[in-house]
């Protein structure tokens, strides 16, 4: 269930998203990655988090963010460990 709505979460932030809610979107993925061990992804948006706090949702890597989150989704559904680099 966690992946479904981070999926759909995943999309919006692909999709372009609106810089007002950038902060929740992070927010929300960085709670799903920390209930599936996803580290580096947590990390990431919470400092994307952070900024889009402060104001400065133009600057975080927003790809970066996605990539990390499928490399991670992979990762998971072929068994392996959490993706941690």
């Amino acid at each position: 269930m966690f992946l479904e709505e981070a999926d759909e979460v995943a999309k919006t932030i692909g999709a372009g998203i609106e810089p007002d809610a950038v902060e929740s979107a992070l927010h929300f993925l960085k709670g799903s990655a920390l209930n599936l061990g996803f580290r580096e992804l947590a990390q990431l948006c919470q400092i994307g988090e952070k900024a889009a706090a402060n104001g400065k949702a133009s600057t975080i890597d927003l790809g970066k963010v996605i990539s990390v989150y499928e490399g991670s989704k992979a990762s998971f559904a072929q068994g392996k460990a959490p993706h941690a680099a």
